[in-house]
């Protein structure tokens, strides 16, 4: 069989994954919604005793000043330049630092870095479920979206024009640990 016809095989056998997983059995959701549970309670047990990042004072005292900067008019969240602890959080995105303080702020949270970290794990949390609803419940077959690559070899230039795909593969994947970015 030549490459091009291992390479249609390949795609056959996917769309068969797909339309087994439609007719996913009851029991896989079920362990889905279960785990799901879980991890809501223990992530956030988990991550109260985590310690203070390096940037986490910095950006609880830059979302303080943005709540008095709403609240009473001072301008100190706009001037960061001469502050080392805040320098250049001007250009930090702060939406989740402000999103915390509001809630610490209104219901009087007296361990704020704690509280950032138990909101900072339902975040995470939050994502991971909403990923797996889509993937679980998710109407995307594989010939309607995705990216296909197809390189083919001129002969010019390769003085082979028939590869190893194992070899490939391999080779990609290291590349693709070794390049930065």
């Amino acid at each position: 069989m030549n490459s091009k016809g291992k390479d249609q095989k390949k795609v056959r056998d996917i769309s068969k994954l797909s339309e087994e997983n439609k007719a996913e059995p009851k029991i896989y959701r079920t362990i889905f919604y279960i785990l799901a549970a879980i991890m809501f309670v223990i992530m956030p047990i988990l991550s109260l005793n985590s310690g203070i990042s390096g940037d986490e004072k910095s950006s609880y005292v830059h979302s303080s000043r943005v709540y008095d900067y709403f609240a009473k008019g001072d301008t100190a969240a706009l001037n960061t330049q001469g502050d080392p602890l805040t320098q250049n959080l001007e250009y930090y995105g702060q939406s989740f630092d402000n999103v915390t303080y509001l809630f610490i702020k209104w219901f009087n949270i007296e361990n704020p870095y704690e509280f950032r970290h138990a909101c900072n794990s339902l975040l995470g949390w939050s994502i991971a479920f909403i990923i797996g609803l889509l993937l679980m419940f998710g109407e995307c077959s594989l010939e309607e979206h995705g990216t296909t690559v197809r390189f083919l070899p001129d002969k010019e230039i390769f003085e082979e024009t028939v590869y190893d795909y194992d070899i490939l593969k391999i080779r990609l994947r290291e590349t693709a640990f070794l390049t930065k970015g």
